[in-house]
């Protein structure tokens, strides 16, 4: 059964030597939000997700113009709170996997 709370798989492999330090990073995911907060991170993670696939980006890292073009998609049909909470989910994926988070990042068109 897979994990409904779970934002983010652990980069694959990892080495028994790490095991331990994945778990615990997992705790400490899990006691530092909500669980209701998870579950809304974990769904919106999967729909950016499914969102790259279709589209044919990375989603891990994610380029700061993929998270631009998915929100602009987005934008068509959801509110701002879906959108901001959408940014959090991308950022808080990318902090979870040790990676420098796209949603930081000033993009401007040139």
């Amino acid at each position: 059964m897979e994990d409904s709370t779970a934002l983010v798989p652990l980069p694959a492999p990892v080495s028994a030597a790490l095991a331990p330090a994945a778990q615990r990073a997992q705790e400490y995911f899990r006691a530092a939000q909500a669980e209701n907060t998870r579950r809304a991170y974990a769904s919106d993670w999967k729909h950016f997700s499914a969102w790259c696939r279709t589209a044919g980006q990375g989603s891990l890292p994610a380029a700061p113009e993929t998270v631009v073009l998915y929100l602009s998609t987005l934008a068509e049909t959801a509110k701002v709170s879906t959108l901001t909470r959408r940014i959090s989910a991308i950022c808080q994926a990318h902090q979870a996997a040790g990676l420098e988070t796209p949603t930081a990042t000033s993009w401007s068109a040139n």
